[in-house]
């Protein structure tokens, strides 16, 4: 049963501080609690969120980290806006400063390996908050490849990385996400 919990997560209760868009598709929440002390994600680590669904149970779905300020407690949270069909697209979209929300985390086994000669990032748009988390926090010493397909021209992100990073966006030209 301990073990169950460890890979759940810590339980905790947060409150939106904001939510813009940082791209056309792509939606950032931030979220607080003045109880964040013993929070403590590794980059590219995940919080489950527990997104009401009236009187159903609520849906569990899990986001990436993107940053966490321990300083300021706070905890951003990227969405990639592809149509309002999911739990968590339609919360993001609708979440505004004051509404809270429950979660699980920080979770997840992903580690960066600090003797690697290079690190090698590929994914779609959904796999930037990772990415971007993790190659942000390679030390300056640090070599890195990122692929990352996207939707359109319009979907590229700025990466603020001290490391050496040759960064390739492929873009779908509008055409939608595929195997």
């Amino acid at each position: 049963e301990a073990e169950l919990e460890r890979r759940r997560g810590k339980p905790w209760t947060l409150q939106v501080v904001g939510a813009a868009n940082v791209a056309p598709r792509m939606r950032r929440v931030q979220l607080t609690a003045d109880t964040l002390d013993g929070f403590e994600p590794r980059p590219g680590q995940e919080i489950v969120l527990q997104i009401p669904q009236g009187a159903a149970e609520p849906a569990r779905r899990h986001y990436t980290i993107r940053r966490f300020d321990a300083q300021k407690k706070l905890i951003d949270v990227d969405f990639v806006v592809h149509g309002d069909e999911t739990p968590g697209v339609r919360w993001a979209l609708d979440a505004k400063p004051g509404d809270r929300i429950d979660i699980r985390g920080p979770r997840g086994r992903i580690a960066l390996s600090p003797d690697a000669e290079w690190h090698l990032f590929s994914g779609d748009e959904t796999a930037m908050p990772a990415i971007f988390a993790l190659i942000e926090a390679l030390p300056k010493s640090a070599k890195a490849f990122a692929f990352i397909e996207i939707g359109s021209e319009a979907d590229k992100a700025a990466l603020a990385a001290e490391a050496d990073v040759t960064l390739r966006w492929l873009s779908r030209n509008g055409a939608p996400p595929a195997p």
